[in-house]
């Protein structure tokens, strides 16, 4: 994400600074910045660009040095529906705010996108993640992975043209629901690189850094449990 904008010029040094972020910190992969940094920064991209479709070309940049722990976990399974499985439970190391549901019938499967409808997500964000699983499909595979539909939440942007050379020429944009359909058949594609022993040892960190995200959240439900009871109790003997 990071590196695309700064290829065109959309942030530099001081966006980052002043959210925040530092560079220099984003080279382990096991890192977790606070997710409003994240929204943050969509936001001032979405704000920045003058490229209507930019939400679609970060998605289609793939840049395999710069894969994150899911990613990296995910390109060493054995086929695009082990993958699917693995990306889709473990979702959170990346968005907490993502989830992507996976369901299949009458020989089609169907990914279903959601983001957290309270956070403040710009469309972008949803073109993004859509796109960038169809790139990564691909990429993983070496197949051209081509898609039966792709659904959208929002209303036909002015450059809905730039959708089909990722999405292919059935899309319906005002959707109930972001989904993609493809052929049930691709969940066992291969996928090009992968490698169990390295599988292996990136799942051994992903679940060790699962459980301190786990136990993060656990304290902060405390913490914000035990203010709102406080809060409570002011309330209460202020009343008399």
């Amino acid at each position: 994400l990071l590196d695309t904008c700064y290829a065109l010029q959309l942030i530099d040094d001081r966006d980052l600074l002043s959210l925040g972020i530092h560079r220099n910190t984003l080279n382990d992969p096991s890192l977790r910045l606070p997710e409003k940094k994240l929204i943050d920064l969509w936001n001032l991209i979405a704000q920045r660009s003058s490229i209507p479709n930019i939400g679609l070309l970060i998605g289609q940049t793939v840049n395999p040095s710069a894969k994150g722990l899911l990613a990296s976990w995910v390109s060493q399974t054995e086929s695009i529906g082990e993958a699917l499985d693995i990306f889709s439970t473990n979702i959170c190391l990346m968005n907490p705010s993502e989830h992507w549901d996976i369901t299949t019938q009458n020989g089609l499967c169907k990914l279903q996108f959601s983001l957290n409808k309270n956070r403040a997500y710009p469309s972008i964000a949803i073109e993004r993640s859509m796109s960038a699983m169809v790139t990564w499909g691909r990429v993983l595979s070496a197949h051209d992975f081509p898609l039966i539909e792709a659904r959208f939440t929002f209303p036909a942007p002015s450059y809905r043209d730039q959708f089909t050379p990722i999405f292919g020429t059935n899309i319906v944009f005002d959707s109930a629901d972001n989904g993609l359909i493809f052929d049930l058949s691709f969940l066992n594609l291969p996928i090009a690189n992968g490698n169990q022993f390295v599988k292996s040892l990136l799942e051994d960190k992903a679940k060790e850094t699962l459980a301190e995200l786990t136990n993060d959240r656990s304290i902060t439900t405390q913490t914000n449990a035990a203010i709102e009871k406080i809060l409570l109790s002011q309330r209460f003997y202020s009343n008399f």
